[in-house]
């Protein structure tokens, strides 16, 4: 153990011994898992869809049937989003489609939502919508510019030296003609003397028609040109080009480019040469592109090869600061402050960490005085003309307003699209409210708050807003001084110095981070509630893709927040691949520190293939719960107007969970399945043992390499400054009212932090808290640059003390510690803080896993993520608990008997079928009787006597009515030892299987596109695609599988209990025997029990229902179109492999057989 260098104190001696497992408080009713709620779920713990209506093609037969569908299989709630296929989707035109199509907000429209609500209510099933046509984000035909996202543009004119008299100000660059001046400001240059391109001062041309000033900020696509037009010949040998990038949702990276030709005329435009072709990789930063020494009077630059942006929307890129320069010109326009464009929120952000940094050289460039920066604001008539009278020197003068983003609300239809409301500007909000989801409640007749629950505000893809008209006076009511001095900075130039301008643009995103988080997600949420509405929302998960908001604290506006998962595929087909650690959803703290105790997921989305099955996404789904994930939302349920099949898709996007997927409608086992998980995750909270603050740099990066390295089932739960305000300590935790509770809080690797933040970390220290991180070196904000410093550098001292950076070391603080250097693992070992669940797997077979603590129980989820079988051991840190295995498979729960308990720790044999998932629930309060050792033969086999996976399994052990009983898996004599020493003796059989394979049977087929195929008599089973009649090799739909058989008189035996397996099948079914229904089958290996039902001779049917992949696949490969059937997106070639589809079996009847036990000894015999 680590000792303190100079005090000679240990960690663990200062702060305590902790425990790794984090406790609830008691309440005064504690939450406690109950089997018959476990086994049948509630409808508030079933599972949700979304359900996209789309372009317009919308009946009421087709909502009834919908709804009746989702009723069937199980699914509670619905989410209404309607929307269009995008204009350059690849769909697939039907001649007999003919719906008429039902425009979005008409009449016809709210009738169908009338309709939807009516039928919901009948059925049980309640309701939300999301806010606007299509997915993203809050928008309509009726949001006006003046009422849309903006952002602010400029354009810089240079004043030479001695200038008097009246000038005109470029306008800067707009969108749909419109644009508000905010200020006029004229500062001295910067030094650098000025360039031949600025001397020259060429008017510029976009695409033939608007001129633009060369500092403008424009959007840009392939095939755009910008024309430069000189008095006289120019001579050049270089380009400037700044690229930025603003979508951000389509995944720019390093990688991407696109390509630009450069040329020049001599003759007055009528024809152009080619200087040079270039590619530009380099995005939000100035790009220098050498080419021959030229000499013309027009250039033309053309964008030859844009980037290959989402065809969801016209993406574009942005250019500015286009310059053409001469050997030994600097740029006189290029930023001087780094990655500007991203440091204003005008685009993504490629690397978060690069706002950190510090010590940039700025060259020959002279920063701004700011008692050198003039406000002409007043003196510019609205012509844009200026009268000059400014002191000798050169001069820039600044015209800064703001314009429209243009962004629209996608993927909408026609009558849908609209310009995305401002999200800094609440009546822009209420505009957009009152137009739609307003007028929605109003056609409710009286069911919001009831079957029509909520609002939906889906994933942010509306790009980025950094400006909004009261931006101003927000700015100067929010931050304490006015941002019009600093103007300059958001256009690229630096005044004061480079640390001031950096304080400055954080403070200037933090400003849009409150204004989007108070006046959208927080006023939305207000709206909703005020109509008696839940708002469930999909926020953003933060990083530079995204704007900088506080990613927490806006996500705790919503009622039910919401995250997302993708499954991969290979050809269509659902590949997993397993984890050796599955960290925390970013958004797991919303849970016990926000008490927002359910997380949703936008779940299962993927590439449109017809392919997906339940058993190919179990193990995606139980990946994503044991990452905090606790509700999920299927994407998508897509809304069929009628019965052509495979119908209609989210265009390439989605699995396929409709009515018209024919498994989908015996889908209730494996949706029973999911609710079962959901009743007990969303109990509780996950206990973890390291705090970690995001930072008070925007926007917060959530994905830090901290929670990725930390050792397995080691959990770190993120942290802003609005959550640290409310924590306090207790007994040397950090500690939060929901009874979360930390060991440690981890500081973030950078440089820079708020005043306000140190103070409460120094509050948390003085009371007892132990804090790992580097000591910060530089405050964020320009007011605590300018009124805190002396106070920082106080804090700095007395919380790090004698810190060196490189070196490891630590610093008692009031009754805590401040540490550095090391690992946090280090940390935790010297807390003794471990895991609370550990196993004797190896790391390339580990399961994954969730633990969730109530008042009265633990609760761990262990998933074998493995095509194997798995006997193992777990170790459970619970303490002194009594111990039952419920099977969400199933719905069986069961007392398990067999375990070891020592030093607060529970020792427990494991074993996992391929893929299976087992609840370990925990309750408080010890067995009296209970097996702590068990021998097979004379050998012992529990405890194990070497880690790794066993080949022997521990058989299942009762007590009841004080008779002990065990099943076994192999014959044998078992003797077993109580943890009262009784010892206990078996003779065990192992279980008898008998294959069914002497039957007489038929299938009867019911294809997708209604092709007549006569039944098939069978006397063996196999995979339909091994047929060679065409029409059963490719078939999809539904089959229904008749089998008589006779079983042995030994397989009647009430002493012994009989399960059916069906061995391989493709995909879902229905299975009865002796006319009473089992059960829905989804999942090959699970077995039925049958041990009543079954007789001397038995009629078994089984329904099997398909995917549509292998029909598609035919069609393409026989006819090359599709026959008889039709969708929007095929997404499948004729080149794939066929799927699993049909009955391949073996059917198998497998006996166990339960034996009393033959010999009991007490501890006090056998000491005699």
């Amino acid at each position: 153990m680590k000792v303190f260098a100079k005090t000679g104190l240990t960690l663990a001696g200062l702060v305590g011994l902790f425990l790794a497992v984090s406790s609830c408080t008691q309440t005064d009713k504690p939450e406690v898992f109950k089997q018959y709620e476990f086994t049948q779920p509630a409808e508030k713990v079933r599972i949700h869809t979304w359900w996209h209506w789309v372009d317009g093609m919308i009946t009421k037969e087709g909502i009834t049937k919908d709804l009746e569908s989702m009723k069937k299989v199980g699914i509670a709630q619905a989410t209404i989003l309607n929307l269009g296929f995008p204009q350059n989707a690849s769909v697939l035109p039907s001649e007999n489609y003919k719906i008429e199509k039902v425009k979005f907000v008409t009449d016809k429209w709210y009738e169908m939502f009338e309709w939807a609500l009516q039928e919901a209510k009948r059925l049980g099933i309640t309701i939300g919508v999301h806010n606007c046509d299509g997915w993203s984000e809050s928008g309509g035909p009726w949001i006006k510019p003046e009422m849309s996202m903006k952002k602010f543009v400029y354009t810089k004119t240079i004043i030479p030296s001695g200038f008097k008299g009246k000038i005109k100000l470029d306008k800067p660059y707009n969108n749909f003609d419109f644009y508000k001046d905010v200020a006029v400001v004229a500062y001295k240059n910067s030094g650098l003397k000025k360039n031949s391109f600025q001397s020259a001062n060429p008017e510029i041309i976009i695409n033939n028609q608007q001129k633009i000033a060369p500092s403008t900020i424009f959007e840009a696509k392939k095939g755009d040109s910008i024309e430069f037009i000189f008095n006289a010949d120019f001579v050049a040998d270089k380009i400037l080009v700044f690229q930025g990038y603003k979508v951000g949702s389509s995944g720019i990276n390093k990688n991407t480019s696109s390509q630009y030709t450069l040329m020049s005329s001599n003759n007055g435009g009528e024809s152009y040469k080619e200087i040079t072709r270039f590619n530009l990789t380099c995005f939000n930063d100035t790009a220098i592109i050498n080419f021959p020494r030229t000499k013309s009077s027009r250039f033309k630059l053309i964008i030859s090869d844009g980037l290959s942006l989402s065809t969801w929307r016209n993406s574009k890129y942005l250019l500015s600061h286009v310059e053409l320069l001469a050997d030994g010109d600097h740029s006189g326009f290029a930023p001087a402050v780094p990655r500007v464009f991203e440091k204003t929120a005008s685009g993504n952000i490629l690397d978060v960490k690069q706002l950190d940094e510090k010590g940039i050289d700025l060259g020959g460039y002279k920063a701004i005085k700011s008692n050198e920066i003039v406000n002409l604001s007043n003196q510019m008539n609205s012509d844009g003309i200026i009268d000059i009278d400014l002191p000798d020197g050169d001069w820039t003068i600044l015209r800064f307003g703001y314009t429209t983003t243009g962004v629209v609300n996608s993927p909408s239809t026609v009558e849908g699209e609209g310009l995305e409301c401002d999200k800094m500007d609440t009546t822009a909000l209420n505009v957009h409210f009152s137009n739609f989801p307003q007028k929605l409640v109003q056609h409710s007749k009286g069911l919001n708050g009831s079957t029509f629950k909520f609002l939906l505000i889906d994933s942010w893809e509306c790009d980025f807003q950094n400006w909004t008209a009261q931006m101003p006076e927000e700015f100067e009511k929010r931050r304490g001084y006015s941002l019009i001095d600093w103007l300059p900075v958001l256009c690229g130039d630096v005044v004061g110095d480079m640390d001031l301008s950096e304080g400055f643009l954080y403070d200037f995103r933090k400003t849009i981070a409150e204004m989007i988080e108070e006046n959208f997600y927080l006023h939305f949420s207000e709206l909703c509630h005020r109509n008696n509405l839940e708002m469930h929302a999909e926020v953003i998960y933060g990083g530079g893709m995204y704007p900088p908001l506080d990613v927490l604290k806006a996500n705790s506006y919503a009622d039910l927040p919401m995250t997302e998962f993708w499954t991969l595929a290979n050809d269509g087909v659902i590949t997993y691949s397993p984890l050796k650690n599955n960290p925390l959803s970013s958004l797991a703290s919303l849970s016990g520190l926000y008490n927002k105790p359910v997380l949703a997921s936008e779940a299962f989305t993927a590439s449109c293939r017809h392919s997906e099955t339940p058993a190919d996404l179990k193990l995606y789904g139980d990946r994503a719960f044991c990452s905090g994930i606790n509700q999920m939302v299927l994407h998508s349920y897509v809304h069929q107007p009628n019965e052509q099949k495979p119908g209609l898709t989210l265009y390439a996007f989605g699995s396929h969970f409709n009515r018209n997927t024919p498994w989908w409608n015996y889908s209730r086992g494996w949706l029973d399945y999911q609710a079962r998980i959901q009743y007990v995750l969303q109990k509780g909270i996950i206990p973890a043992e390291v705090l970690y603050f995001v930072g008070d740099q925007l926007p917060h990066d959530l994905n830090v390499e901290l929670v990725n390295n930390l050792p397995k089932d080691i959990h770190a739960i993120p942290c802003n400054f609005d959550l640290l305000q409310n924590a306090v300590v207790k007994e040397g935790k950090i500690s939060f009212p929901s009874g979360a509770e930390f060991s440690i809080l981890a500081l973030p690797n950078v440089r820079s932090i708020n005043y306000s933040t140190l103070i409460e970390i120094d509050r948390l220290v003085r009371d007892g808290a132990v804090v790992f991180g580097e000591k910060p070196q530089y405050l964020l904000s320009l007011k605590d640059m300018t009124e805190n410093r002396n106070g920082f550098e106080k804090l700095m001292s007395e919380l790090w003390g004698d810190y060196k950076k490189g070196e490891t070391g630590r610093n008692p603080h009031g009754k805590g510690l401040v540490c550095w250097g090391a690992s946090v693992n280090d940390m935790l070992k010297e807390l003794k803080v471990a895991p609370a669940l550990s196993t004797t797997l190896p790391d390339s077979l580990e399961v994954l896993s969730i633990h969730k603590t109530t008042p009265e129980e633990d609760v761990f989820f262990v998933v074998n993520q493995h095509n194997q079988l798995l006997n193992f051991e777990c170790n459970f840190a619970v303490g002194d608990k009594s111990l039952e295995i419920w099977n969400p498979m199933t719905g069986e729960c069961k007392n398990q008997l067999v375990y070891i308990q020592s030093n607060e720790e529970t020792t427990v044999p494991v074993r996992l079928q391929p893929n299976e998932s087992l609840f370990f629930i925990f309750k408080k309060g010890s067995r009296k009787n209970f097996v702590t050792k068990v021998e097979l033969d004379g050998r012992q086999i529990f405890p194990a006597q070497a880690e790794g996976v066993s080949s022997d399994v521990v058989p299942e052990i009762k007590l009841e009515n004080g008779n002990w009983s065990l099943t076994g898996y192999v014959n044998g004599v078992y003797h077993t030892t109580t943890n009262l020493g009784e010892r206990v003796s078996f003779d065990a059989v192992s279980p008898d299987i008998y294959n069914v394979s002497d039957f007489s049977g038929s299938v009867s087929f019911l294809s997708i596109g209604g092709d007549s195929i006569e039944p098939v008599t069978i006397s063996n089973l196999g995979l339909l695609t091994e047929s060679d009649v065409s029409q059963i090799k490719y078939f999809s739909g539904e089959m229904k599988y008749v089998i008589d058989f006779s079983v042995p008189s030994e397989y009647l035996d009430n002493r012994s209990s009989v399960c059916l397996d069906l061995g391989i099948f493709g995909t879902t079914g229905e299975v009865r025997l002796n006319g009473r229904f089992l059960e829905n089958v989804w999942f090959p290996g699970v077995t039925i029990p049958v041990t009543e039902i079954l007789t001397k001779h038995n009629r078994l049917e089984i329904v099997i229902a398909t995917t549509n992949r292998n029909r598609l696949i035919g069609d393409l490969r026989e006819k090359g179109h599709l026959n008889n059937i039709w969708t929007s997106y095929i997404g499948v070639r004729k080149g794939f492999n066929l799927g699993v589809s049909g009955l391949a079996g073996p059917l198998k009847l497998i006996k166990y057989s339960e034996k009393p036990c033959v010999e009991r000894k007490s501890a006090k015999k056998e000491r005699g």
